[in-house]
């Protein structure tokens, strides 16, 4: 792994000494690679001399790719569900949080007659559409990333291409045709120290596009997913960023036999 992130780093430098001699100042950088996003974002940040604040990292498409499945599990139409929020140094270590996946809900709230008649043209009470997580019912569920696991194996890398390419399209689209501050998107953007993320470099996050500038959006609920906690991954992002040549033991190719065995016949001797 370190040899694998030091050719990434090598890239980056080489990459950010061409920006610096012909890039305009005002170019808008997106990584939509699928290996160490956020890592190569942080290192390109560190050494070019554009606006900083236009670099950033397309990773909703983590969430779309296990949208289909929640749906299922959860019993909720595909459209009534919000992208389920990505955090993490991507590439690394990173979490799709489906507690905090927010979905649209119709609340039934009868009235008074309801309960007195049984064939009436009144109105026996109002629908209010509202806004909840779906912690209630993915809170005891155990199979959602099995099933993520085999619908991978079964499906080909143009899935996780087509993902990819549906939130780089989405993530231009607010950013440069169609600017909204209140909606959220997830996407590796630089730290501020919000949701307790104190780490120089750029980390997938709810984000807000406001004044020209990706910001946290602070009043989203911090992750719950018992498997991965925030600051676990944020200490391992500090840990990588520091990784030095021997810090890691090299990785030793292995590559098994797949020769066939010989099978000897035996003759069948007659009396």
């Amino acid at each position: 792994m370190g040899d694998w992130l030091r050719m990434n780093r090598k890239k980056m430098e080489e990459l950010a000494l061409m920006i610096n001699a012909s890039a305009s100042r005002k170019m808008y950088v997106i990584f939509g690679n699928l290996g160490p996003a956020c890592y190569n974002a942080t290192v390109l940040r560190s050494r070019v001399n554009i606006n900083k604040n236009n670099i950033a990292v397309a990773t909703s498409d983590l969430g779309l790719e296990i949208l289909p499945i929640l749906a299922e599990i959860a019993e909720v139409p595909m459209r009534n569900i919000f992208c389920p929020p990505v955090w993490g140094f991507i590439g690394i270590n990173e979490v799709v949080d489906v507690r905090t996946t927010v979905h649209k809900y119709n609340s039934f709230e009868p009235y008074d007659r309801y309960t007195r008649v049984q064939n009436t043209t009144l109105n026996i009470g109002m629908i209010t559409p509202e806004m909840r997580t779906m912690d209630y019912l993915m809170h005891f569920d155990n199979t959602l990333w099995p099933k993520v696991a085999l619908m991978k194996s079964r499906y080909s890398r143009n899935m996780a291409r087509l993902n990819k390419a549906i939130s780089i399209v989405h993530l231009a689209n607010l950013w440069l045709l169609n600017p909204n501050p209140e909606h959220i998107v997830c996407l590796g953007i630089y730290c501020n120290g919000t949701f307790g993320i104190n780490f120089d470099g750029l980390f997938s996050q709810p984000a807000r596009f406001i004044d020209g500038t990706w910001v946290p959006a602070a009043d989203y609920s911090k992750p719950k997913d018992p498997g991965m906690k925030l600051p676990y991954m944020v200490q391992m992002a500090k840990y990588v960023m520091t990784l030095k040549p021997g810090d890691l033991p090299p990785v030793v190719p292995y590559f098994p036999c797949t020769c066939k065995s010989k099978t000897i016949k035996k003759k069948h001797l007659l009396d």
